[in-house]
């Protein structure tokens, strides 16, 4: 039999997961993603050179990244295995 509720939690949570960002900022370069592990805005620093801009924007990105992974982490903990 096909569970409803189970359904209806799913697309909650979803629409709940779509809505986490989070933004990091290092030397002037500031990146900002979503839930769905989308880019969502950069700005670079053009005091800094190409080279220096590269490492420290997929420093940037892997922060942030790494970042919502830990906050959808505790938000499936909470809302599935808590209950």
């Amino acid at each position: 039999m096909f569970d409803f509720s189970s359904l209806s939690k799913f697309f909650s949570l979803r629409k709940e997961i779509q809505k986490i960002k989070e933004e990091v900022e290092i030397k002037g370069i500031k990146v900002k993603v979503n839930g769905n592990f989308e880019i969502e805005e950069i700005l670079l620093n053009p005091s800094l050179d190409e080279k220096t801009q590269q490492k420290i924007l997929k420093k940037a990105l892997n922060q942030a990244f790494a970042k919502i992974k830990q906050k959808l982490f505790q938000k499936i903990q909470k809302d599935i295995f808590q209950k």
